[in-house]
C-alpha cells in the first residue's frame, strides 16, 4: 500500500510534466515571436515616417528686392491646364500615402507583438512572469531609442545640397545662354564665377484652387551664418516667355512648365535660377499651421470677400490654418485704407511676409521642433517637390537654427505699366539681389539678366 502509495504522486508528476512544459515552451515562442513582431513593427513605422518622395536636387540661386510700388489687382481669369511635375521627378502625395500604409502596418505589428508579449508572460511560471515581460518591454524601449538616436546622427550628418553647374561664361562659350524668360548673356568675368558655398536657394509657390501662382518667393539660407533672406516676387511681373509678353504668375501653368519651367524663366530675372522649387498646395499651408497650434497674429484690420469666402476680423489673435489662409489670399486693400497697407497685391505680398515672419516664431521654436513628423507627413500629401529625402532633412536641420530675427523680407523692385503691369526696376533690382542674397562669389551684372520690359 506504502509503495502504491509513493507511486501515484510520481505518476501524476510525470503526467503533468509534458503540459507544464509545452505551456513554458509556448510562453517562450509567443515571447520570442512578440518581440520580433514589435521591433519589425517599429522598423516599419520608421520607414514609413522617413520614406517619402525623394528626387535629385537641382542648381541653385536667388535674391531680394525691396518697393513700396502697388500693382491692381489681376483677375484670375486665364485659365490653363496644370502641369505634371515628374519631369524632375518631383513627387507629391502617392509616396506620402506608400508611407501611411507602412506606418500603419508597422503600428499592427507593434500592436500584436505587444499582445504576444503580455501572452507569452502569462504562460510562463509564476513569479517569472512580470520581470519576463518587463525585460522584453525594456528591450524594446532599447531598440526604440536606437532608433531614434539613429534617426537624429542621420539628420545632423546629411550634407548640403548640391550646388549643381554654373551657367556657362566666356571663358566656356561665346553663345549666350537661351532660357524661357529670353536671352541672358554669361557674365563677363573671364570665367571666374563660383558659387558662394555657404548659401543654398529654393523657389517656393503657393496656389488656391488655380495653376496661377498667387505666391512666388526665392528664400536664400546661409546655413554658416544662420540668416535666411526672402524675396517675393509681384505675380504681376512681366517677362518675355515665348516671345510674347507674359505675367510671371502665369508660367507655372503653361504646358511642360511647373516649377522647374518657373525657376528657368527666374533666372532671367534674377541672373541665376532657384536651387530647388517647392510648391505648396492651400490643404498644405492650413495643416502646417494648425499644427503648431495657430500662430497668433494682430490682423491690421478687417478682411472681407464674400465672393472667396474671406471674412477675418480685426485684432490679435490666434490665426488656424482656415483663418491663415483667408489672411494670405487677401488683396482688396484700397490705396487709402486705415492700415496703411500697400495697395492690392502688393497689400497680399506685405500681409504674407508679416506672417510668415510670426508663424517662423512658431516654427522655429521647441513646439515647432516636436512636430517634425507631422510636418513630413503635411509636406508628403500636399507639397511637390524637386528637394530629395536628404535635402529635406538638411533644410529642417539649417532652418530650426536660424534665429526669427535674422528672417528678412523683400520685394523685387517694379514700377506700374498699363495698370495691370509690373515692369522690373533693373538697376534697384540688381542692387537689392547683390547687396543680400546673391550666391555666386561676384557681382551680378546686367549681361547676366535680361529684363525685357524693364523700367
Amino acid at each position: 500500500m506504502k509503495k502504491g502509495r509513493r507511486v501515484e504522486p510520481k505518476q501524476a508528476k510525470a503526467t503533468q510534466t509534458p503540459a507544464r512544459m509545452t505551456r513554458k515552451r509556448r510562453g517562450t515562442l509567443l515571447l520570442i515571436v512578440g518581440t520580433i513582431f514589435m521591433v519589425a513593427g517599429l522598423i516599419l513605422a520608421v520607414y514609413g515616417f522617413i520614406s517619402g518622395s525623394t528626387a535629385p536636387s537641382v542648381p541653385q540661386g536667388d535674391a531680394p528686392g525691396t518697393t513700396e510700388t502697388g500693382a491692381p489687382a489681376l483677375q484670375e481669369d486665364n485659365a490653363q491646364t496644370a502641369p505634371e511635375e515628374d519631369e524632375e521627378g518631383d513627387v507629391s502625395g502617392g509616396s506620402a500615402g506608400h508611407g501611411t500604409v507602412w506606418i500603419i502596418f508597422g503600428a499592427a505589428l507593434f500592436v500584436m507583438g505587444a499582445a504576444m508579449i503580455v501572452a507569452g508572460g502569462r504562460n510562463k511560471p509564476k513569479g517569472k512572469a512580470a520581470k519576463t515581460v518587463l525585460f522584453t518591454f525594456l528591450s524594446i524601449l532599447a531598440t526604440a531609442a536606437v532608433f531614434v538616436i539613429v534617426f537624429f546622427i542621420w539628420i545632423y550628418s546629411v550634407p548640403a545640397p548640391d550646388l549643381g553647374p554654373l551657367p556657362s561664361s566666356p571663358a566656356v562659350s561665346d553663345t549666350p545662354t537661351q532660357e524661357p524668360g529670353g536671352t541672358a548673356k554669361p557674365p563677363d568675368n573671364g570665367g571666374a564665377l563660383a558659387w558662394n558655398e555657404d548659401v543654398r536657394t529654393v523657389l517656393l509657390t503657393g496656389s488656391y484652387n488655380s495653376v496661377l501662382t498667387d505666391t512666388i518667393m526665392v528664400a536664400a539660407i546661409n546655413y554658416k551664418a544662420h540668416t535666411m533672406n526672402v524675396l517675393s516676387v509681384p505675380r504681376d511681373t512681366v517677362i518675355s516667355y515665348g516671345g510674347k509678353r507674359t505675367k510671371i504668375n502665369e508660367i507655372y501653368g503653361k504646358k511642360d512648365s511647373g516649377s522647374e519651367g518657373l525657376a528657368e524663366a527666374l533666372q532671367a530675372v534674377l541672373g541665376f535660377k532657384p536651387g530647388s522649387t517647392v510648391h505648396i498646395k492651400s490643404d498644405a499651408f492650413k495643416r502646417a499651421v494648425d499644427a503648431v497650434g495657430g500662430v497668433p497674429f494682430d490682423v491690421p484690420m478687417n478682411l472681407s470677400k464674400p465672393s472667396e469666402g474671406i471674412n477675418l476680423r480685426k485684432g490679435q489673435q490666434v490665426l488656424n490654418g482656415e483663418k491663415a489662409l483667408m489672411l494670405m489670399r487677401f488683396r482688396t486693400y484700397g490705396g487709402n485704407n486705415p492700415a496703411g497697407i500697400p495697395h492690392d497685391d502688393f497689400g497680399r505680398i506685405h500681409m504674407q511676409q508679416q506672417f510668415l515672419r510670426a508663424a517662423a516664431n512658431q516654427i522655429i521654436s521647441l513646439q515647432g521642433a516636436m512636430k517634425v513628423g507631422e510636418f513630413v507627413d503635411i509636406f508628403n500629401k500636399n507639397v511637390t517637390t524637386s528637394l530629395s529625402l536628404d535635402n529635406l532633412a538638411w533644410y529642417a536641420r539649417e532652418i530650426l537654427k536660424v534665429d526669427p530675427d535674422s528672417i528678412n523680407f523683400y520685394t523685387l523692385p517694379t514700377e506700374s505699366v498699363d495698370k495691370s503691369y509690373e515692369y522690373i526696376l533693373t538697376d534697384k533690382a540688381l542692387e537689392m539681389i547683390n547687396k543680400s542674397v546673391n550666391p555666386y562669389n561676384t557681382d551680378i551684372t546686367k549681361e547676366m539678366i535680361n529684363h525685357t520690359y524693364s523700367k
